[in-house]
């Protein structure tokens, strides 16, 4: 058998022992699929002396199953999972990444996808994509701000791929931009953050300024961008500037940025034909698998669909 994928309605301490002795049979499996929360210490030492194991996951969706620290106790050990290239763990993003150091890490893993947590201590350097899911639980309300200091550890990391999803905005800076151009000089799909769960009662940074989407144009290699933008605010105090255009952008994404005056949906319009080199480039708005927001507005959304059409 070289693929196992297990139902989703399974608990982890019922059924542990029986489905460790069944995967220390299964010597030959190249991929598995985990319900969540099945990452006890028992199932990945058995999983880790795997010679030909390359697809580890777990499956999330539709899950409504409660934080289970018993099946998150992740162990990488040294010499364990020796061709793993991708990861999949659902748990606190702290306690994994404290598991997770870059001396155990596989040296074939090139693909990590982490959930629920806000903090980063250490990557494996092998690592080319990076899915950052940091929502909390549907319902909790999230006060915390994402800073850019919180994702430095990728910046020794060689990323082509990088997916964040943060209930709020994330806050960098134009030379944040200018040290991630540095730092990841094939980047090709960058994701940050745009779709944000917005409460007027948390005090959070408002977003990237829109002028400064001109700055991504020095990602040679850049296909698809993601940023929550602060729209209103920049087109009263200025003109839009002469900007470089993208050399290879092909998808936009704004998320769930506001457009809150149909005045400046004109101007919008014009920043971004200025930064376009790619006459069909696709402009989203909007959320999609991140998080089941409802309460994107219908008057924005209007607007954004303005502006791409424009």
């Amino acid at each position: 058998m070289l693929t196992l994928k297990l139902p989703e309605d399974m608990l982890v301490e019922a059924t542990e022992d029986i489905l460790t002795k069944l995967l220390a049979e299964l010597s030959t499996l190249e991929s598995l699929q985990l319900p969540q929360f099945f990452l006890s210490e028992k199932i990945m030492t058995t999983l880790g002396s795997h010679r030909g194991l390359k697809h580890l996951t777990q499956c999330t969706q539709n899950s409504n199953a409660p934080y289970d620290p018993y099946g998150c106790k992740l162990r990488l050990r040294p010499g364990s999972f020796p061709v793993l290239e991708r990861l999949a763990c659902n748990m606190d993003l702290i306690q994994a990444t404290e598991r997770f150091r870059a001396n155990t890490a596989p040296r074939t893993l090139s693909h990590f996808y982490i959930g629920t947590g806000h903090a980063l201590v250490s990557c494996n350097r092998g690592l080319r994509q990076v899915f950052l899911d940091l929502y909390p639980e549907l319902g909790t309300q999230y006060t915390e701000v994402l800073c850019f200091g919180d994702i430095s550890p990728l910046l020794g990391v060689h990323l082509t791929e990088l997916y964040i999803g943060h209930p709020n905005p994330l806050a960098y800076t134009g030379n944040d931009i200018a040290t991630m151009i540095h730092s990841w000089p094939d980047m090709r799909c960058l994701f940050l953050n745009e779709e944000v769960v917005y409460s007027g009662e948390v005090e959070v940074p408002q977003g990237l300024n829109i002028a400064d989407l001109a700055l991504f144009t020095k990602f040679p290699q850049l296909t698809d961008l993601g940023a929550y933008l602060q729209v209103d605010e920049y087109f009263k105090v200025m003109q839009v500037p002469p900007s470089p255009e993208f050399p290879k952008l092909e998808n936009l994404s704004v998320g769930t940025s506001a457009i809150t005056k149909e005045t400046t949906i004109n101007d919008v319009a014009l920043l971004f034909a200025s930064l376009m080199s790619n006459e069909d480039m696709i402009i989203s708005w909007g959320v999609s698998e991140w998080f089941p927001i409802s309460d994107f507005q219908a008057e924005a959304a209007d607007w954004w669909e303005k502006v791409a059409t424009s």
